[in-house]
Parts: C-alpha cells; sequence; structure tokens
C-alpha cells in the first residue's frame, strides 16, 4: 500500500513523498529496524528542510507523523532537524506535535518499546 501512494517510485509532490517517508518510517520503528528507520528520517528531514526553505508554509503533510515518530524513535536526529530550522510557525507546530508524540509515548508502549500500564 505504501509503493501505491507514493506513485510506486514516480516522483509526487513533496507532502505526498513526505506522508510515504512517514509511513515507511513508522513501519520501521514497529519492526525495531533502526538503520532502516534513521535512513528514513534523515532523507525526510532533508527533504522537509528544502521544501520549507523554498515555500512560506505553515504546514507540511506528512512531516508531522515523521517528527512524531522521530522523537520517540531518534530524538536527537529530530531534535538537529528541529533546532536548524528558522523561527517560524511551521517551526512551532512541528516542536508542538513533538511534545505531543513525547506525552503519547508513555501511554503506548509499541513506540517506546516499554509495557507501562496507567
Amino acid at each position: 500500500m505504501i509503493a501505491e501512494a507514493g506513485g510506486g517510485g514516480q516522483e509526487g509532490d513533496a507532502g505526498t513523498q513526505l506522508a510515504v517517508i512517514s509511513a515507511k518510517a513508522a513501519a520501521a520503528a514497529a519492526h525495531r529496524n533502526q538503520a532502516e528507520l534513521h535512513s528514513l528520517l534523515q532523507s525526510g528531514f532533508d527533504q522537509a528542510a528544502r521544501f520549507l526553505s523554498e515555500h512560506a508554509t505553515p504546514f507540511v503533510y506528512g512531516l508531522g507523523g515523521l517528527v512524531q515518530t522521530g522523537i520517540q524513535n531518534d530524538p536527537d536526529l529530530t531534535m538537529a532537524f528541529l533546532q536548524r530550522l528558522p523561527a517560524s510557525h511551521a517551526k512551532a507546530q512541528l516542536l508542538l506535535e513533538a511534545a505531543q508524540a513525547l506525552k503519547l509515548q508513555r501511554r503506548l508502549p509499541l513506540a517506546s518499546g516499554a509495557q507501562s500500564k496507567r
């Protein structure tokens, strides 16, 4: 399904590409494939940084989920990406997404690998 959404390898718009990368990253995190996850996060963050530098937009489809997956599974890489972004509405929104993911991480054992009950 992910390959179909991505157009089978064809170039789509930046939002679609980021959504596909985000889905692949979530799948890699669920399978605990750290090497693939790191590569996907790096690729997605690089693409998002280019897009945000070229477009003044407060929202990039797919990036919020990528940041959430990243902050839960590779916080150093994710924070480095967020710190490189210039002050903007998009950066503020992404920081809120990261904070929400950390809050959810305590309730969702899948992301953290820890089985905690509330």
